[in-house]
């Protein structure tokens, strides 16, 4: 990677954490104007975890020109990062599904999101959305035709599509949330674990 394409990554891989980090501040400040749902906090939370994605695909060696897709996605850290990718970008277009219908519930939710992080997040979710459905597609398309393999980061990518699919249609059929998930791991790491480990009250409340 030449001068110029690091500095293109650079610029918009900060430009995309800025926005992240606003939409996360505004989901937050909504509570001051009574206007509250767990949606938004599941969001704050997966928007965390972007930023997390981004900051490993800043640093991570990019794909050769005219990669083989054959052995493409051999690197174990494809393999993880792919089918996690794909399943927080299915979480997060869920959950600012929600996310609309809490914001347009009552008057008071009407007004006081209505301001342009909340159509940053809308296009946002989209994108992610999109990707997702793309890269499923693709991955199922490659697979069945023998270009690439089951145990190749496509393959992953899929299981983690279907596990996610299947533990949607589990919940809206048999009760409970497919956000529980999301629940737990909010609670036991940014609320309990590494981002609230030795923080006060107030000091979490800035988590």
């Amino acid at each position: 990677m030449d001068n110029k394409q690091l500095a293109i990554k650079t610029l918009t891989s900060a430009i995309v954490i800025f926005i992240i980090v606003k939409i996360r501040q505004y989901l937050e400040e909504l509570s001051n104007c009574g206007c509250t749902s767990p949606s938004f906090n599941r969001i704050r939370f997966l928007e965390l975890l972007v930023i997390g994605l981004i900051v490993i695909q800043y640093f991570t060696k990019p794909m050769a020109p005219k990669p083989n897709l054959r052995v493409m996605g051999a690197p174990l850290i494809l393999k993880i990062v792919l089918p996690i990718a794909i399943i927080l970008y299915l979480y997060l277009a869920y959950n600012t599904v929600q996310f609309s219908k809490d914001a347009n519930s009552n008057e008071t939710c009407k007004k006081c999101t209505n301001k342009w992080e909340k159509y940053a997040l809308y296009v946002q979710a989209f994108m992610y959305g999109l990707s997702a459905a793309l890269l499923i597609i693709s991955s199922a398309i490659l697979i069945n035709y023998g270009v690439v393999n089951i145990n190749s980061a496509y393959g992953y990518g899929l299981a983690g599509a279907v596990v996610f699919l299947l533990g949607l249609a589990g919940t809206t059929i048999f009760g409970g949330s497919i956000n529980d998930l999301i629940d737990i791991v909010e609670k036991n790491t940014v609320n309990e674990g590494f981002c609230g480990c030795g923080a006060n009250k107030e000091e979490k409340k800035l988590l």
